[in-house]
């Protein structure tokens, strides 16, 4: 397996951190705004990107796997199903996780 560098290393470090500091802003969300049941399912997208997202960038890390682009876009199907579900409550939310859910390379300010 590929070492990662001490760069890399930080840079997976402050990815985790963002997104979970996104989650706390989902969570927030004042609920009479939403269906229950919606909003539930928004989250319950969002918290399955978050973790699966994060298992793979610390197992990365770690040198417990490699750099996996059919993982990577697994990661992004999820991202992108979650910017689905959270549009309705929380549009900036949302368009942070269509972005996370963009495949590298796909330029996004067209």
């Amino acid at each position: 397996m590929k070492d990662i560098t001490a760069t890399e290393e930080n840079d997976i470090a402050r990815e985790i951190s963002k997104l979970v500091k996104l989650r706390g802003l989902l969570r927030s969300a004042p609920k009479e705004e939403a269906d229950r049941t919606k909003y539930q399912a928004a989250f319950a997208a969002y918290d399955k990107a978050l973790r699966e997202t994060v298992l793979y960038m610390e197992k990365v890390k770690l040198g417990q796997a490699t750099v996996n682009p059919g993982k990577e876009r697994e990661l992004s199907t999820l991202w992108s199903e979650a910017s689905i579900a959270i549009s309705e409550f929380d549009p900036k939310l949302a368009n942070r996780c269509f972005i996370k859910g963009c495949p590298v390379g796909m330029d996004i300010h067209h």
